[in-house]
């Protein structure tokens, strides 16, 4: 049983780390967002590209999971996890900032639903949960 927990967690832990290719860095002047963007929408234009980032517990095994109302409108390119920490390597326990890139695909708007949660405790409500709404245009 606890190497079936170990598991989890270090599944979870892993699950936003980025490996699909797509190049982060070049992300660098695009807009980033945080928390405050809960229950607000935005304006953006087709191939558009912001970030958003959030605190996550991955340490407790919490992780996001989003979800789109429209996903011809709006794109999740890819995630990344980091460390808070300034130390090295990070304090085990530290706060973790997860990175979601998005790309605006097409005319249109999409709502977007993140929610911050143990995965494998389905039963238990969400430990926090972000909203809002993407206006692409043209």
């Amino acid at each position: 049983m606890k190497s079936l927990v170990c598991l989890v967690l270090a599944l979870s832990i892993c699950s936003g780390c980025t490996d699909d290719g797509v190049n982060v860095s070049s992300w660098d002047g695009t807009p980033l967002l945080d928390a405050s963007i809960n229950g607000t929408a935005m304006t953006t234009g087709i191939d558009s590209r912001f970030r958003l980032e959030l605190d996550v517990w991955a340490d407790a095994g919490y992780q996001w999971d989003c979800s789109f109302s429209d996903s011809t409108v709006l794109q999740l390119e890819t995630t990344t996890t980091r460390a808070m920490s300034t130390s090295n390597p990070p304090a085990p326990g530290g706060a973790t900032l997860e990175t979601f890139y998005f790309k605006a695909k097409a005319e249109g708007s999409c709502i977007v639903i993140l929610i911050h949660h143990r995965a494998w405790m389905p039963s238990v409500p969400p430990q926090d949960s972000i909203g809002f709404r993407v206006d692409v245009r043209r």
